[in-house]
C-alpha cells in the first residue's frame, strides 16, 4: 500500500470475480469509468466481460500507474480477438475531474467500477485529498472527537453519486463495509437519485491481507423510490441474503427483521450513560498494584502514593462476567469534575503532585485539544456520577453487548476507562434489576439490531441511549428480572415486587 495514496491494487482475478457478479446480476453496460483507476484491472476484467462495451475510461492520479495500466491494456489488446471499444486513460485527480467534460453518451448505460483508497483524510498523506469542506456538516465538537475524520472513498463514493444523479447506470466499488453504512446513513440528507443498494462482503485479508470488514458496494445510479436499505450478502454465495440494514421510518438500524421484532424498546434512555476517565497518558496514570505493598506504572517505577485519590480502575477488556468488586489495577483521579483547580493536589497529596509533576512532559504532548488550556494533569469522563457506589457497565470495544455490575472496592467504586459506557446507581437493589433488563434477550436482540459491529467501537453513548429503559423494564417485568438473578446465581439481596415497582416508578 502506498500511504501517501493510500491505495490496494486489486488483482485481475478478483477484478474478473467482481464483474461475473455483475454480469449475473444483469448489468451489462455500454460505458465503463473507473476511477483511481491504478494498473487497470477493473478496465482489463469490464472488457473480458461485458460485451456491449462502447467506451471505457480510466483515471488516475499517479503517473506510474497511467503508464502501467496502458501497459497491461495494450497486452490484453494483443491477446484477444474481440472487437475493442473506445479507451482512455486519463491522468488526473478524481476530486477535480469534471466528468460533464467527457464524451459521454449520458442515455447510455453507466458502469462506475474500482476500488478507491482505504484510508482516512487524517492518515492521507500529499495532495491527494479533497478540497477541505464539511461535507458531512459536522459540528465542532464532533470534528473534535474523530466525527469528521471520514474515509476517502467514503468522499470518492458520495461525489460519484452526486456527479452521477440521474444517469442510466449502476455504481459498484470495493470499499470498507463501515463506508457503505454511513453512505447509506447520510443519504436521506442528499438529494441523490441512488437506489437498489446492497453489498457483497468479502475477505480482505486474502485479498489485499488486511484486517477490516470489507465488501462491495453496488447501487443503481437512478430510481424513483427513496428506499435507504441495503441487502447484505456473501460475495461467495451471491444469492443467499444475510440481512438488510437501512432507514426504518425515521430511525437507521443495522438488521430490518430483528428492528421489526424489538423496535417496542426503541426510544430514549430514562438514564444517562456516561463515557469512563479518559486521560490519554496510561504510562504515568495507570498503576499496577506492586507485591501487595506498593504501585508500579508501565515505565516500572515502583511507587509509593496517597490513597485518598486511587482507585481501582478497569479497562474495557476487563468486562467480563457478571459482577465485578476487584481491580489489579489503579488510577489517579486528579479532578472530581471537568475543568476543575488541579493546584489543591500539591498542598492535599505531595507525593502524588511531585510524581506528576516529574512527568509533566507526557501529560503536554497529549494530542487531543480538550486538554489545552484546561488545568495540569486534566482528565475527562468525570463528574459526579463517576462516583456512584454501583454501575453497570459495557464495553463499547466488543462485537458482543455484555453488561456487568460493578460493586465497591473496600470504600471505593470501581473506575471504569473510555473504551466503557456506564449508569451509576445508589444502591445494589436497583443496579441488579437494571442488569438484568440489559442482558435480557430482549435488549440484546435490539442491540443486535440497531449496532454495527463491524465499527471500530459498536456500541456508543448514541446507541445505549436510544434503549426505553423503562419500555424494557416493563417488559422483561419481576418475573424475568428475578428468573435470571436466580439462574446466575446473583444474590446480594432479595428483589421484591415492592423493589420492582419503585425502581420503575423512579425511572
Amino acid at each position: 500500500m502506498v500511504k501517501e495514496f493510500g491505495d490496494f491494487q486489486t488483482n485481475l482475478d478478483f477484478a474478473e470475480v467482481v464483474c461475473k457478479l455483475l454480469k449475473n446480476k444483469g448489468i451489462n453496460p455500454k460505458i465503463a469509468i473507473e476511477p483511481t483507476c491504478g494498473e487497470g484491472n477493473f478496465i482489463v476484467a469490464s472488457l473480458k466481460h461485458f460485451s456491449r462495451l462502447q467506451q471505457v475510461m480510466g483515471i488516475e492520479l499517479q503517473k506510474g500507474y497511467v503508464s502501467k495500466s496502458k501497459i497491461n491494456l495494450e497486452n490484453y489488446k494483443k491477446n484477444t480477438k474481440s472487437n475493442i471499444p473506445n479507451i482512455s486513460v486519463i491522468q488526473d485527480d478524481i476530486f477535480l475531474h469534471d466528468f460533464n467534460k467527457d464524451s459521454l453518451d449520458k442515455d447510455s448505460e453507466i458502469l462506475l467500477i474500482g476500488n478507491p483508497p482505504w484510508v482516512t483524510n487524517s492518515e492521507l498523506e500529499g495532495k491527494n485529498l479533497p478540497k477541505k469542506s464539511n461535507f458531512k456538516k459536522t459540528n465542532g465538537l464532533d470534528a473534535i472527537t474523530g466525527k469528521a475524520n471520514f474515509d476517502i472513498s467514503e468522499y470518492i463514493l458520495l461525489h460519484l453519486l452526486k456527479q452521477f444523479k440521474g444517469m442510466n447506470g449502476h455504481l459498484a466499488f470495493l470499499c470498507k463495509t463501515q463506508v457503505v453504512k454511513n453512505i447509506i446513513q447520510f443519504l436521506p440528507e442528499t438529494d441523490f437519485t441512488a437506489s437498489n443498494f446492497s453489498i457483497y462482503l468479502f475477505n480482505a485479508k486474502k485479498e489485499f491481507n488486511v484486517v477490516v470488514d470489507a465488501c462491495l458496494f453496488v447501487c443503481n445510479l437512478n430510481g424513483t423510490e427513496k428506499n435507504y436499505k441495503c441487502k447484505v450478502y456473501n460475495i461467495e454465495n451471491p444469492n443467499i441474503e444475510i440481512k438488510i440494514f437501512g432507514w426504518v421510518d425515521d430511525k437507521f438500524v443495522s438488521n430490518v427483521k430483528k428492528y421489526e421484532q424489538t423496535k417496542g424498546i426503541d426510544g430514549i434512555s430514562n438514564l444517562t450513560w456516561r463515557s469512563g476517565v479518559k486521560h490519554d497518558c496510561s504510562d504515568v496514570m495507570e498503576l499496577e498494584i506492586y507485591n501487595d505493598i506498593g504501585l508500579k506504572n508501565k515505565l516500572n517505577e515502583i511507587l509509593r502514593l496517597e490513597e485518598d485519590i486511587l482507585y481501582p480502575f478497569l479497562k474495557s477488556s476487563y468486562i467480563k462476567g457478571l459482577v465485578i468488586n476487584h481491580s489489579r489495577k489503579k488510577i489517579i483521579i486528579t479532578q472530581k469534575k471537568t475543568g476543575e483547580d488541579t493546584l489543591p493536589i500539591s498542598t492535599l497529596y505531595p507525593n502524588i503532585w511531585q510524581y506528576l509533576t516529574s512527568h509533566k512532559e507526557s501529560f503536554d504532548n497529549r494530542k487531543s485539544i480538550i486538554y489545552k488550556k484546561n488545568p495540569p494533569f486534566s482528565i475527562f469522563g468525570i463528574g459526579d456520577y463517576s462516583f456512584k457506589p454501583y454501575k453497570i457497565a459495557i464495553s463499547g470495544l466488543y462485537k458482543d453487548p455484555h453488561f456487568a455490575l460493578l460493586i465497591p472496592e473496600g470504600n471505593k467504586c470501581l473506575m471504569v476507562d473510555d473504551g466503557c459506557y456506564f449508569i451509576g446507581f445508589d444502591n445494589v437493589r436497583d443496579a441488579l434489576i437494571m442488569l438484568a433488563v440489559l442482558n435480557s434477550t430482549l435488549v440484546k436482540d435490539f442491540l443486535d439490531s440497531i449496532a454495527f459491529i463491524d465499527a471500530k467501537r459498536p456500541y456508543t453513548k448514541d446507541i445505549l441511549m436510544r434503549i426505553s429503559l423503562s419500555k424494557a423494564l416493563h417488559k422483561v417485568g419481576y418475573t424475568g428480572i428475578t428468573n435470571y438473578l436466580n439462574a446466575n446465581n446473583i444474590k446480594f439481596e432479595d428483589i421484591t415486587q415492592q423493589n420492582f415497582d419503585e425502581f420503575a416508578d423512579s425511572i
